[in-house]
């Protein structure tokens, strides 16, 4: 949202130097028009930023919940070869992954998309590995 921001300003700044400089076409009134679109986004950018200044004061996690994390991230550290199932699946909630099949010609074309938090370069669960793929945000598998 920084970025966004910084990007309104410079455009401000970039209109004004185009009416400025003359000679370009860029009259009065294109850079009003401008600098009013510019302001209504740069405020609507500030109102969705004090919104998530709000929502994130209003975030409370426990003493316990964080306890809870801390132990589970230590288990996780170890390995998770000794974990149930249902502990297996937990994890999987936890870190948010979803499992999307893209299906080739064939059979063996088929390749499994798993997008999801991924803390390391390389997964292992149980003899399976998993490579990863860059992704913009999430860091997605292919089986």
């Amino acid at each position: 949202m920084h970025n966004e921001l910084n990007s309104i300003q410079d455009q401000k700044n970039r209109a004004v130097r185009l009416y400025t400089l003359g000679n370009n076409g860029v009259t009065e009134s294109d850079v009003a028009t401008i600098i009013e679109e510019l302001n209504l986004r740069q405020n609507q950018f500030s109102h969705e930023f004090s919104e998530l200044l709000q929502e994130k004061d209003s975030i409370y996690v426990s003493d316990e919940s964080i306890q809870q994390i801390s132990d589970i991230t230590e288990q996780i550290s170890i390995g998770i070869d000794h974990f149930t199932n249902e502990e297996k699946l937990s994890i999987i909630d936890l870190l948010g992954v979803n499992c999307i099949l893209h299906k080739g010609e064939t059979k063996k074309d088929d390749t499994l998309e798993i997008i999801g938090f991924f803390p390391a370069t390389i997964a292992s669960v149980g003899s399976t590995e998993f490579e990863f793929k860059p992704s913009t945000n999430l860091n997605p598998m292919v089986l």
